[in-house]
């Protein structure tokens, strides 16, 4: 069997905010490709910190992080921005929606920002695609598109920002609490309607959660508990 291909390397890692005590430490972590990978940790612990150090969010000063094998912590800024655009999708865990845009052109947003994930859909029709991808996460009311995200629920925006990190099949998809607002049929459903979108892409998901026990339905668990570096001072 071939070995996996990594989509995300760490070494070396050391971060604390600016006059705060060491907050991560990692030695070595590799995430490969199409792997889906639940992160679990009390509040508090650096889960969303690590996030935002691999999308290129946070910048890095010690140790590296490569995602599908670029040094993203290497990049200048706009550089940074530009990767991100183009090969990760963020679902923020509050969520980060266009209040005076509408649903679709929440979605489609990502696109105006990256030409390589538009020419991932080739020559399909985006809002048939936008449609589609609501559709799979249980949003078919037919004038949804056209509403403005002030105008849903709570677990109808939440999905709308995953079909937005969605969109254009990015490589990777980071995920930061994103059921936090949902009730246990919602987040059920949403969950199994995320993994089977990230499973037909190819695409890697990087799932951050407290809540334990959703960590089965995923490929592997990661522990804030070994990345944090006052854990490790102490032992």
């Amino acid at each position: 069997m071939n070995p996996i291909e990594p989509a995300i390397e760490i070494e070396g890692l050391k971060f604390a905010w600016p006059g705060a005590a060491p907050l991560l430490a990692i030695d070595s972590l590799t995430i490969g490709r199409g792997e889906r990978v639940f992160l679990k940790g009390p509040s508090g612990s650096g889960k969303s910190t690590l996030l935002g150090l691999i999308a290129g969010i946070v910048n890095l000063r010690v140790g590296s992080i490569r995602v599908n094998g670029t040094t993203i912590s290497e990049l200048r800024p706009t550089r940074r921005d530009r990767f991100r655009s183009d090969h990760i999708g963020f679902i923020f865990q509050l969520f980060n929606l266009i209040p005076y845009l509408t649903v679709l052109s929440n979605v489609l947003l990502p696109l105006n920002f990256s030409l390589e994930r538009r020419e991932r859909l080739q020559n399909e029709n985006l809002t048939d695609e936008v449609l589609r991808l609501l559709t799979a996460l249980g949003l078919a009311e037919g004038d949804l598109l056209h509403r403005l995200t002030t105008q849903l629920s709570i677990g109808q925006q939440q999905r709308v920002a995953a079909a937005r990190a969605l969109i254009g099949r990015p490589e990777i998809v980071i995920a930061d609490e994103p059921t936090s607002a949902l009730d246990a049929d919602t987040r059920a459903g949403f969950l199994r309607l995320l993994m089977a979108e990230c499973r037909s892409a190819g695409t890697t998901l990087v799932f951050v959660s407290h809540d334990s026990a959703l960590e089965t339905n995923f490929d592997r668990t990661l522990s804030m508990q070994d990345f944090t570096a006052s854990t490790q001072m102490r032992t």
